[in-house]
């Protein structure tokens, strides 16, 4: 077994990791993206404002979902998140149906290579568990 060595900034993001949701609810009022992707547009969310049309209310459609920056930079009221990655996909609908649960798995997850690779291998069937592995 392989254990990493957490610097001061990783131990602090995993004790605030592992307070209780409800205390991670109330850190962050802005949603943002929580994977990074190839080809991702973060840098781009900061302008979307600018370059959004004044008064937009329609139905936002995302064909690469990926990380989601436009989408969580934009906030619509209505949208359609899509992507070939039925994984990513699953991500997002078990983080919305119960974000609870993909936080509880992860925090029994082990920080360590052997786990890893077991858990590649694995191909859960519950939401939570498909999101947990996914991140």
């Amino acid at each position: 077994m392989t254990t990493r060595v957490l610097s001061p900034a990783a131990r602090e993001e995993r004790r605030r990791l592992a307070a209780p949701s409800s205390v991670l609810a109330k850190e962050k009022t802005e949603p943002l993206p929580f994977v990074k992707w190839a080809g991702g547009k973060r840098w781009l969310a900061a302008q979307i404002g600018k370059i959004k049309p004044q008064g937009w209310s329609g139905r936002y459609y995302e064909p690469f979902v990926g990380g989601g920056a436009l989408f969580f930079a934009l906030q619509p009221k209505r949208a359609t998140l899509s992507d070939a990655n039925a994984d990513l996909i699953a991500t997002y609908l078990a983080i919305k149906e119960d974000p609870d649960a993909v936080i509880e798995t992860l925090r029994t997850y082990p920080f360590d290579e052997e786990f890893f690779y077991r858990l590649r291998d694995q191909n859960p069937r519950r939401a939570h568990k498909i999101a947990a592995r996914f991140l």
